[in-house]
């Protein structure tokens, strides 16, 4: 479209005897625009994304709409593919599994590298740690659902429940709609950089990454700021992963958000991410049928 534009602009002032030769200082300034948006956007039949970069004058953080053809485009990897080291780079894991876009999930041992390390671990349907929920596991069911598991709720437990990944980092934000309390060993106030998934309805999702310790003003967030994103964008679940120096939020091969590891990004032991049906090493499996549409909240066009 923005061709077609360009090529009106040099016809025209042909026609009026003019001559071009550069573009001018409005026509560079739309191109750049439209290229930088096009940066945080991805469309296909399949898979929609689109992702924002919001100031709050005291905080700066990304926010990322995904929303999937398939529950199964929502998938979780174990960093260097297994249980513990090498821990990888969100961005170097995301590329092995021909991702669109993802984030970085539980905590890990910097010792072993095992992602969540004592707790609850279920990664693809396959238990890697078989003990009891903390009261504290975020878990992904095989159609795309999301919830925090109870205390006491163990792996057979889990599994009945259709359970295909496991995360552990906390606390959860909101659940069934409504702000959780924040409590306990969560309870802070301090304003922090936090890494964050939320769901409005199985294939409709959301990713929030908060800069801060100062990098470009940002200030990070509290939870309870963390919750209102969540809230604003009608989230019936959302929970807090891994933040800091592991925060990070990366779209087809870049990462997005300001790093705190002096600019470098931290190997974590498992990611959360997206894939596009139909294509990469992960989505060509997935069936796509032509009578089906997108998914998307109900009576909410995404188109």
């Amino acid at each position: 479209m923005r061709y077609k534009y360009m090529a009106a602009v040099v016809f025209s002032a042909l026609l009026l005897g003019g001559s071009i030769c550069h573009p001018t200082g409005e026509i560079l300034a739309a191109e750049q625009q439209e290229n930088a948006e096009d940066d945080l956007n991805y469309e296909t039949d399949t898979l929609k994304v689109n992702i924002e970069q919001k100031d709050t004058g005291y905080t700066k953080y990304w926010i990322a709409h995904v929303q999937t053809f398939s529950t199964k485009q929502l998938k979780s990897a174990l960093c260097g593919g297994t249980y513990g080291n090498p821990r990888k780079t969100t961005s170097e894991e995301l590329a092995a599994h021909d991702g669109i876009i993802g984030i970085n999930g539980s905590a890990f041992s910097y010792g072993s590298g095992e992602p969540a390390p004592g707790k609850t671990m279920i990664k693809d349907g396959r238990v890697y740690n078989d003990v009891s929920s903390n009261g504290n596991i975020f878990c992904v069911t095989e159609d795309g659902g999301m919830f925090t598991a109870a205390a006491g709720m163990t792996t057979k437990d889990l599994l009945n429940r259709g359970v295909q990944d496991t995360y552990c980092f906390g606390p959860t934000l909101v659940e069934n709609g409504k702000v959780c309390e924040i409590s306990g060993q969560f309870h802070q106030t301090a304003r922090y950089q936090r890494a964050a998934v939320g769901m409005v309805n199985p294939g409709d999702y959301y990713l929030v990454v908060v800069d801060g310790k100062g990098y470009g003003g940002s200030q990070g967030m509290t939870y309870q700021e963390l919750q209102q994103i969540f809230l604003d964008v009608n989230c019936d679940y959302a929970y807090n992963l891994d933040g800091g120096g592991s925060a990070t939020l990366v779209f087809q091969g870049k990462v997005l958000n300001m790093l705190t590891d002096k600019g470098k990004e931290r190997a974590c032991g498992d990611i959360l991410y997206f894939v596009d049906a139909g294509s990469g090493s992960e989505g060509k499996d997935i069936v796509v049928h032509e009578e089906e549409g997108m998914i998307h909240s109900a009576g909410d066009s995404i188109w």
